[in-house]
């Protein structure tokens, strides 16, 4: 009878350790799961892109994105994108996220000197225990080099 409650004991005690073990891996993923955290990578990834820093912006790109284009390949083309004859660089103000259950969402923000009202709206989204970004798809893809194409600029 004693053997038969030793066993017992011993085995809720592994089952109890397990659980815990668990439920604290499992809690440490969600810490940053919040929208605090997403307001602070949303605004860190708005400066990377307001100081023109590709190596930042790959590194906050969602994992889908990274493990389409390596980094070198992005910094280049990003690199590229931005000797285009803009009227004035990218530059942007984070106006408002919308998160969906704090897992995923929409960043909305406005830039600032181009066209009245113009808006660079992407994709967040929180995978491997932060928030990553869903963006710069023409950079990806590239077909941002296609923006100019058959254009005229007028010069008054």
């Amino acid at each position: 009878m004693k053997k038969r409650y030793l066993v017992l004991s011993l085995l809720l005690i592994i089952f109890s350790t397990s659980c815990t073990s668990i439920t604290i891996e499992k809690t440490n993923y969600w810490d940053n799961c919040t929208f605090k955290r997403a307001y602070e990578r949303s605004q860190e990834f708005v400066d990377a892109i307001n100081t023109k820093n590709p190596e930042k912006i790959y590194s906050m790109l969602s994992n889908s994105y990274r493990t389409k284009i390596k980094k070198d390949e992005f910094i280049k083309r990003y690199l590229d994108d931005l000797s285009y004859p803009y009227i004035s660089p990218l530059y942007c103000y984070l106006q408002s996220i919308d998160l969906h259950y704090d897992v995923k969402g929409t960043v909305s923000t406005k830039v600032a000197s181009r066209l009245i009202g113009e808006k660079f709206s992407f994709n967040i989204l929180y995978e491997n225990g932060d928030y990553y970004f869903l963006a710069f798809e023409d950079i990806i893809d590239n077909s941002y080099r296609d923006k100019f194409k058959n254009k005229v600029v007028k010069w008054i």
